[in-house]
């Protein structure tokens, strides 16, 4: 075959050179002897040949690549047999020691996998790859291929299946599914129990209670509140997420050690399947092994595992059922994990993507479902779009182009990299990391730290102006720098290069007006219009065989709470009655009376809920038109004496006299007349707000009607970025009466009790709501 290809490709060589030669050195020969035809012909030849040439040269090419295939495909039908040999050979362990040997053997084994399925996988995109280029592939390859295909999942189940054989039997040679050595994790007077479920709960013999949350997890919990004086929620998220992520030691656990473990335990291809608590607590073993290995004074195995645990269920199980979905537990780990943010990227993509690297919009929701469920354990899912994913999937969809029912990892890339209001913690949460150790060169300009440690943020309008993180975290404001002024975060030291760009537009928005900044604003992150929308996606429950009414019930009134807190932050923006009562308070005053009175006329139905709240908001309302009518009418009362002071006989003649107290009047009428125009605004501001509350309650009495009708699936740079904190300040709590609001999660607790309370007849049937009593 080579010797066939060399000869040809000799032979077509010398012939296309002959014919240049030929053309080049007989040319002013030719152009005597023979006429514009026969040069014509010459020409036509000579090109023919050169297209014949380079075709013999692709198709031999092709021919390669083809053989090259086909012989990745035999060595890949050897390894697979080798490991089929292996598989046969199989036994039963007859005791717990043997099964942790055998354990050991079968991790190694899962690692002498990997190699294979990334060489099946490259296999089948080489043969999509033939396909779109048009070249024909023998039948007999993609026979072969088929069957490759087939036997290694054949061989993943068995592996699956050997991996829960062994597991079961325990490291301590306990009875099957125990987590007997999770109990060091805990310190007297508390004790560590098991569900029926194997869920793990807390016992505090001291006190005599039980709890869902670990000791350590409630201690954890209880530091973020202090987080809550951050005023940017993209940042405070990110805050939190980072205490959370150091004390369960996932900051140490790099990417592509997660991604390894998840290999070789068998969870690749797994994502719509279920994984229970003694198999989550196996694959965390080996995880915080390898990390223990590397950190050995910094991380104890079981209270990590027991954390970890704990978080897992408190983002995707709440109702403790002990189960979660594959994907979830997946993503639960590695957007906590160490790594690159496109990797992280990536490979949240290729766990959503079908064989052909693409996903549709249920695929999408899913994975934004399980994403947006981490600030939404913090409090803060409000500040980012609401539980309602589905206007993150149709703006990511936007990136395809119209009418696209999937896309690619391009588009999907793209649409991250521009920091989508639902995921834009994520980045942040990046940075954060990024800058914990920077130190930067400069003094704060308020507080005057040298140097600045952690984000500096210089301002590209005034001279010379650095601000530390905190100052900038708790909105602080220097003399001439305003929040409206546009800042450059650097999570690094700066370079001069970096220092002259920024001299340089700090010069050019000197010449820039007030004006200009208001025009164009600089909101931080991609908008996700959430306010009034259509149907929403369906939003998946904790796990596709764990449904229940109440789960539905109580995402709907998280997306109303939602609405509700962006509505509030518009009509703060708009500089409306900031010191009236919002509609937190209104959902937590209500659910503070049910919970503390006594329960006689407490509702049990979303539908009387709503007409509870809407009654309360009726009546708050009313109440503000009420007293702004009033103090028009004493403002219009006063413009009337003010008017009645001047006498009916004065005359010209009194010249000076008159003319300072009709100065005095027509100004104060000015300032009453102005005064009565900015009330008639706020009445009608209030007005607005009214019909849009009404709206929303009428599209949400509508959705709790449907029977049925969305009931949950089966199935930047990290170095720089500019921010204005004008803009990132409409991402905090509204300030209510001169205070911030306890925390943006105080709406979801709120929530939460009020779900508790009214569903808590259906205990029994629909999951744990509380942890079992450990004393009568």
């Amino acid at each position: 075959m080579e010797l066939v290809k060399s000869g040809t490709i000799e032979m077509l060589s010398r012939r296309s050179v002959a014919i240049k030669d030929y053309s080049v050195e007989n040319g002013d020969e030719d152009e005597e002897r023979c006429d514009e035809s026969d040069r014509t012909s010459l020409k036509i030849d000579l090109s023919m040949a050169e297209q014949f040439y380079y075709e013999v040269i692709s198709s031999f090419e092709q021919e390669e690549k083809i053989c090259v295939f086909q012989k990745s495909l035999e060595d890949l039908s050897s390894r697979m047999a080798a490991a089929e040999a292996i598989q046969s050979g199989w036994q039963n362990p007859n005791d717990a020691n043997e099964a942790t040997e055998l354990l050991e053997q079968l991790q190694k084994f899962g690692e002498r996998l990997v190699p294979i399925q990334r060489n099946i996988e490259d296999a089948n995109d080489q043969a999509s790859v033939f396909a779109s280029s048009s070249v024909i592939v023998s039948h007999a390859l993609l026979a072969k291929l088929e069957d490759l295909n087939t036997r290694w999942k054949v061989l993943q189940v068995a592996v699956d299946e050997r991996y829960k054989l062994l597991s079961g039997f325990g490291k301590d040679g306990s009875t099957p599914g125990s987590q007997a050595f999770l109990a060091s994790s805990v310190e007297a007077p508390w004790e560590r129990a098991l569900t029926p479920a194997k869920v793990p709960y807390y016992i505090n013999h001291q006190l005599e209670t039980t709890h869902w949350d670990h000791p350590k997890m409630i201690e954890l919990m209880s530091s973020l509140a202090d987080l809550n004086e951050v005023r940017f929620s993209a940042y405070r998220t990110a805050m939190k997420l980072r205490t959370v992520q150091k004390r369960l030691c996932l900051d140490m656990l790099s990417l592509s050690t997660a991604l390894e473990q998840f290999d070789s335990h068998g969870l690749r291809a797994q994502n719509d399947k279920l994984i229970d608590i003694p198999d989550m607590v196996t694959v965390l073993t080996s995880l915080y092994e390898v990390i223990a290995a590397d950190n050995p004074a910094q991380v104890s195995v079981p209270l990590c595992i027991d954390l970890a645990i704990n978080w897992l269920l408190n983002v995707y199980d709440s109702q403790r059922t002990g189960q979660i979905r594959v994907l979830s537990f997946k993503v639960g780990l590695v957007l906590l994990c160490k790594g690159h943010l496109e990797e992280k990227y990536r490979y949240l993509f290729r766990l959503i993507a079908d064989p052909n690297r693409l996903v549709d919009q249920r695929k999408l929701g899913l994975l934004l479902h399980d994403c947006i469920q981490v600030p939404r354990q913090l409090g803060e899912v409000a500040a980012f779009g609401g539980s309602n994913i589905e206007p993150s999937v149709r703006s990511c969809f936007e990136k395809a182009g119209k009418d696209k029912n999937e896309i690619e990892a391009v588009h999907f890339l793209s649409w991250l990299q521009q920091e989508p209001q639902s995921m834009v913690w994520l980045p942040v949460l990046h940075r954060l990391s990024a800058a914990e150790t920077a130190k930067h060169q400069a003094k704060c300009n308020i507080c005057k730290e040298y140097p600045i440690i952690g984000f500096r943020y210089r301002c590209l309008k005034c001279f010379n102006f650095d601000m530390c993180q905190n100052c900038f975290f708790s909105g602080r404001k220097a003399k001439n720098h305003k929040l409206t002024h546009p800042m450059q975060e650097y999570c690094t030291a700066t370079t001069s290069g970096e220092d002259v760009r920024d001299f340089t537009r700090a010069l050019r928005n000197k010449f820039k007006s007030k004006r200009y900044f208001k025009k164009h604003p600089r909101v931080g992150y991609l908008p996700v219009q959430t306010v009034l929308e259509g149907d929403a996606l369906e939003s998946p429950a904790p796990s596709p065989q764990h449904s229940s009414l109440s789960q539905d019930m109580h995402s709907r009134l998280e997306m109303y709470a939602s609405r509700l807190a962006e509505v509030e932050l518009s009509r703060t923006r708009s500089n409306s009655t900031p010191d009236s009562d919002d509609e937190h308070q209104l959902i937590a005053h209500y659910c503070q009376s049910l919970n503390g009175g006594d329960n006689i006329n407490v509702p049990r139905s979303p539908v009387q809920v709503m007409a509870a709240i809407d009654a309360e908001q009726r009546e708050e309302l009313e109440a503000m038109i009420r007293e702004l009518e009033e103090e028009n009418a004493t403002l219009q009362a006063e413009y009337e004496r003010l008017r009645s002071k001047q006498t009916p006989g004065s005359t010209p003649e009194d010249g000076h006299s008159t003319r300072q107290p009709d100065c005095d009047m027509i100004a104060e009428a000015k300032l009453l007349r102005q005064h009565k125009g900015r009330l008639e605004a706020r009445m009608q501001l209030l007005e607005d707000h009214n019909r849009q509350l009404e709206a929303q309650l009428q599209r949400l009495r509508q959705l709790l009607d449907e029977p049925n009708a969305s009931s949950p699936s089966k199935t930047g740079t990290l170095q720089t970025r500019s921010v204005t904190a004008s803009q990132l300040a409409t991402d905090s709590p509204a300030k209510m009466n001169g205070h911030y609001h306890d925390s943006p999660g105080d709406l979801g607790k709120a929530v939460g009790e009020l779900v508790t309370v009214m569903t808590e007849d259906t205990s029994k049937t629909n999951g744990q709501r509380a942890p079992p009593p450990a004393f009568k």
